[in-house]
């Protein structure tokens, strides 16, 4: 029986940065769907197979935070990221991985084989 891939949604509202994920992601043999924002992103939480979130914290809209938590709901573990290290400290709890841009694609890949090997324990 074929393994499905592991399916990551990128969401941020620099489209440079999704395309960029998606394809190192896709390298990396993952499935990838992008969204430019939160509202598509639910979206796509709500009708595709999700196995992680990759999702900027500081977008227009909704925070990458509300996402996360929506996304949790669906048992769906969350990778944040932000320019911005205050964003993520200033969070209730900080209970979702965090990367702070700019990263190198190797300590995302570290991570999120981190976070997917715990969730999936």
């Amino acid at each position: 029986m074929a393994v499905e891939p592991t399916h990551i949604l990128v969401v941020d509202d620099d489209a440079e940065i999704c395309d960029l994920l998606r394809e190192y992601l896709i390298d990396l043999d993952f499935d990838v769907s992008v969204a430019i924002d939160a509202a598509h992103g639910r979206e796509i939480l709500n009708t595709r197979e999700i196995n992680l979130l990759i999702s900027d914290q500081i977008m227009f809209g909704e925070l990458g935070l509300q996402l996360a938590d929506f996304a949790g709901s669906l048992g769906v573990p969350t990778i944040l990221m932000s320019g911005d290290p205050k964003s993520y400290e200033s969070l209730p709890g900080q209970k979702h991985a965090f990367i702070q841009k700019p990263f190198h694609l190797e300590d995302l890949a570290k991570l999120l084989h981190r976070v997917l090997a715990c969730h999936t324990v």
